[in-house]
Order: structure tokens, then C-alpha cells, then sequence
């Protein structure tokens, strides 16, 4: 809760980085919906490298998590995982980003599971 606050204080707003036709981000939209979270339809709208690299700087979880490596369009893990790697592979194809992605503009987590996001409440 303090770092929801907090992030409130700065400017920044709570975001959802989220795929309406995946159950695990509709049921996380379902637990925060009442802090208001801006939607972001990162598959309509993809995500510029500056804004993936900003996202990557405030990720709890291994940047390698970001990348749904068992997607069928997803490459071979590669050995070294960099932010470039992960910059380029998600300016390339989107829907490879892990979901749902809760931000609160100092931390942002990968809620899986759901109720992973409570912890940025």
C-alpha cells in the first residue's frame, strides 16, 4: 500500500499491462479493479524500447520472466539474457510479453499468479 502511495504522490499512475483474452489478466483486472489501474492493450498498442526498457528498470522479477518462452512464435532461450535480448524480442513481437504486468511507476510485477498483485497494494 505504501508504495501504491507513494507512486500516487509522484505522478504516477497504476497500470495493467494487459491481454483481455488471457484468464490469468482478467482475473488480476478483477482484484485491482477498484485502485482504477489504467488499462494498457500492449498487443493494440505495443510498447516503444524506451517504454519496455523503463518497464525492465522498475521489474521485481527476472528479466528473463518477461518473455513467454513457451509461446509457439517464441525463439530458443538463449543462454545470456540481456535487456537488448528482451528489448528486441518484444519490439518484434509483442504478444511475447509475459501478462499480466501490474505497475505502479517504482515497481512493476508479473502477476503470476493473480493474486501477486495484492502485493503492490
Amino acid at each position: 500500500m505504501v508504495k501504491f502511495l507513494l507512486g500516487l504522490l509522484l505522478g504516477d499512475a497504476l497500470k495493467l499491462y494487459h491481454n483481455p483474452r488471457c484468464s490469468k489478466s482478467r482475473q488480476t483486472l478483477d482484484l485491482v479493479y477498484n485502485e482504477s489501474p489504467e488499462i494498457v492493450l500492449y498487443l493494440k498498442n505495443p510498447l516503444s524500447k524506451q517504454q519496455i526498457q523503463d518497464l525492465i528498470s522498475r521489474l521485481k522479477d527476472p528479466i528473463s520472466e518477461l518473455i513467454r518462452w513457451g509461446d509457439k512464435d517464441a525463439p530458443n532461450k538463449p543462454e545470456h539474457i540481456d535487456s537488448q535480448v528482451i528489448i528486441d524480442l518484444l519490439v518484434e513481437n509483442p504478444k511475447l510479453m509475459q501478462r499480466p504486468i501490474l505497475d505502479n511507476g517504482i515497481v512493476a510485477i508479473i502477476c503470476r499468479p493473480p493474486g501477486k498483485s495484492l502485493d503492490l497494494m
